[in-house]
């Protein structure tokens, strides 16, 4: 290649094929560039390379760029890294964070408009319920109280594990909505619900004997909770579901003998619904 010829960059090839002459041969997505820095060759898009080129600046690699933006980090003050965050805050249409919340103020200030409004956001949302269908409703119900959205215990992951290593959990499904409710394993062809009872988060009667102690686990007394778990049992049986609870205490000591209770249970009903 001439000394005469002109590479993309504006820049003379001497003798020797540069990165952007290379680029455009292979037709590369990405223009093979040299940090200043280290003297790495690495690629940077045709279009990063254009907005430094309007800058007049020279692109650092990957590695020397983590490296000078950690120590510009670590020079600046406290009231320099405030500004710089309120700085990034400000949206693409120009409204800044400032803005949006004194908008906010204002409405909640005045309680008549607020009310306005949440009412407002409450019919569109009844609205968008309503005309869901049952499937897509229960779909998104089940993900919100699912494990990935809220705590599930060790002692209930351990059950299931155990369940299906004795080749009980055939048929059940975990933590589906069931009329407003979610038990932890449940079986429809069989009807049997499987729960598990923490001793504290549900108040085993051989611990907890006034109806009237505050547990600040669960926020609430302990005939408070009892009165919750019997009318969530209540609509489990009033389906014909069978529920077998297992205890965390009973659980943690004898794993199987809580096995032998589950599997007495599916096996009288499977004699019931005339499944060998």
């Amino acid at each position: 290649m001439s000394g005469k010829n002109v590479c993309t960059c504006g820049k003379r090839c001497r003798g020797i094929e540069c990165g952007w002459c290379r680029a455009r041969r292979k037709r590369l997505e990405k223009l093979p560039v040299r940090c200043p820095s280290c003297g790495v060759e690495f690629g940077l898009a045709r279009r990063y390379w254009l907005g430094y080129k309007k800058m007049g600046k020279f692109p650092l690699c990957p590695t020397c760029h983590r490296r000078a933006s950690g120590n510009r980090f670590q020079n600046q003050t406290k009231e320099d890294r405030a500004e710089a965050l309120r700085l990034s805050a400000i949206s693409r249409k120009g409204h800044s964070y400032e803005a949006v919340r004194k908008q906010w103020d204002t409405i909640k200030a005045d309680p008549e408009k607020f009310k306005v409004l949440l009412e407002k956001r409450k019919a569109n949302m009844d609205r968008v319920w309503e005309t869901m269908p049952d499937q897509e409703r229960n779909r998104r119900v089940t993900a919100f109280f699912s494990s990935h959205g809220r705590s599930r215990s060790k002692g209930n992951d351990a059950l299931k594990r155990i369940m299906q290593d004795e080749g009980l959990y055939d048929g059940f499904v975990s933590e589906q909505v069931f009329h407003g409710y979610i038990p932890d394993e449940i079986n429809h062809e069989l009807k049997v619900i499987v729960e598990f009872f923490g001793d504290a988060y549900h108040c085993n009667p051989r611990f907890y004997k006034d109806e009237s102690q505050f547990v600040n686990v669960i926020k609430r007394t302990v005939g408070e909770q009892w009165q919750r778990d019997r009318k969530r049992l209540g609509v489990f049986y009033k389906y014909g579901y069978s529920v077998v609870i297992v205890w965390e205490r009973d659980f943690r000591n004898s794993p199987r003998r809580e096995m032998e209770r589950i599997r007495d249970e599916i096996t009288t009903k499977r004699v019931i619904v005339g499944i060998v």
